[in-house]
């Protein structure tokens, strides 16, 4: 870090010259603000660097060691975490149903996606227990393969609420149902669904649905209009391209062919073992 910190005031201290503190300190506060106008982290990247460098510029000019500052910084919040706890701090998480059956390489990069693209702490995925047009591998196994993929990555989780509630999996009646149970209260919930549903909103029975709740709506952006209803805030739009269905990997593994490219290892380990779709 000293290093780092040494090359950054070299690099300003040649291109800049001498810089007084007033008008570093208003310099990152220049850059702070530019950095909050993006909400992405493609967009982010660059000024995100511009912002950190001139903090380490800062550290050079000020004789300031930046592991100092971040070690006092995490022993206040330490030191305040009751109090923290206290104030409520809602986490934000994404409520992605499905089927899942199986779940696929495309949903666990769509979880990634929207986790990239927003300011979510957590995608959960909510399998649902029923379907009213097809029948789906028992819940349980369908619980195992979501558990036995994602159990090394923190940002993700498994969500059995509709399984435990036989549910159907009928969207408008788990928003609505999920919005008012107890348990969700310490979360800022937005529910992540494709652009065919979302265009579909406007056909339910409960017309204000998209007001009354948080949607990130995840397809192709050259499908855009411009008049979507989820381009206007809370909502958020992500770009996505891959389309791996579930059904296609049921389809490829009751004829015998190999699917270890479209599911996670874990979810094909089980496939294969258990011959679940043979």
């Amino acid at each position: 870090m000293k290093g780092l910190v040494n090359e950054v005031g070299f690099v300003f201290g040649e291109a800049f010259g001498r810089t007084p503190l007033h008008r570093r300190t208003e310099d990152i506060a220049k850059e702070a603000l530019e950095l909050a106008r993006f909400q992405t982290i493609s967009d982010v990247r660059e000024e995100l660097g511009d912002l950190l460098a001139s903090c380490l510029a800062l550290c050079s000019e000020a004789d300031l060691d930046p592991r100092d500052l971040v070690m006092n910084t995490l022993d206040k919040i330490e030191g305040r975490m009751h109090q923290y706890h206290s104030m409520g701090r809602k986490q934000n998480v994404g409520i992605m149903g499905g089927s899942f059956d199986p779940l696929t390489n495309a949903h666990i990069n769509v979880a990634l996606t929207v986790l990239k693209a927003t300011d979510l702490d957590q995608v959960h995925f909510m399998p649902a227990c029923n379907h009213m047009e097809k029948e789906l591998t028992k819940a349980s196994k369908r619980c195992q393969m979501i558990h036995e993929a994602i159990k090394d990555d923190s940002r993700l989780g498994l969500d059995t609420w509709e399984v435990a509630r036989n549910s159907s999996g009928r969207l408008q009646n788990t928003i609505a149902q999920v919005c008012n149970e107890p348990r969700f209260s310490s979360m800022r919930l937005h529910f992540i669904i494709g652009q065919d549903v979302a265009a579909d909103i406007e056909n339910w029975e409960k017309d204000a649905l998209h007001e009354e709740a948080t949607f990130i709506v995840v397809g192709r952006s050259h499908k855009l209009t411009g008049d979507e209803w989820y381009l206007q805030p809370p909502h958020k739009y992500v770009a996505f391209e891959d389309e791996t269905s579930s059904t296609k990997v049921r389809e490829l593994a009751s004829r015998g062919q190999d699917v270890s490219e479209l599911v996670p290892p874990e979810v094909n380990q089980i496939i294969e073992t258990e011959r679940l779709y043979a």
